[in-house]
This record gives C-alpha cells, sequence and structure tokens, in this order.
C-alpha cells in the first residue's frame, strides 16, 4: 500500500471520531470515494536522457529502478524518472 493510501486511511479514521464533535461528512465521503478507486502499477518508466529525448523500461523485473536511478545519480535528478500508468476508461 502506498503511503499516500494509507495517510488516507488514517485521515479518515480520524474524522469518522471527530464527526460526533463537527460536521466532516462530506470530507468522510470524499475520502471514501478516494478510497474506493482501484490503485493503478506503473506499466513503464520514462527517462529524461538528458538531451531533449526519453529513454523507456518496462515496469515488470523493474519495479525498483526509481529508487536505483537515486541510488546512482542522486536526488537531484530524481524528476527524471516517471511512472507510465495505462489510461483508466471511465464509463
Amino acid at each position: 500500500m502506498t503511503t499516500l493510501r494509507t495517510a488516507a486511511k488514517q485521515a479518515l479514521e480520524v474524522l469518522v471520531r471527530a464527526s460526533s464533535y463537527y460536521d466532516t461528512y462530506a470530507e468522510i465521503a470524499a475520502l471514501e470515494a478516494a478510497l474506493a478507486e482501484p490503485v493503478q502499477e506503473p506499466v513503464a518508466w520514462r527517462t529524461f536522457d538528458g538531451e531533449g529525448g526519453w529513454d523507456y523500461r518496462d515496469y515488470e523485473l523493474n519495479e525498483d529502478y526509481h529508487k536505483q536511478w537515486i541510488d546512482r545519480n542522486g536526488d537531484r535528478y530524481a524528476h527524471w524518472v516517471e511512472p507510465l500508468y495505462n489510461r483508466v476508461q471511465k464509463s
């Protein structure tokens, strides 16, 4: 589970407890709806090559690629690596 998802679940628990003192029902509903969304896994990584282009690699077997990139190149270039996701079609 992602850190953001964990934090959202904790915030939801706090809002539910506080709802007897404060009007938090809209916030509770919003968090519940967000947490009900399916969690997407990346399908590929995109890496800026430093010359205006991009390199791509499959996510499968490279789940730790971003961490390994930071270990090799430092935090300064961490934003050069981005996960790519499938587009979700909403009906």
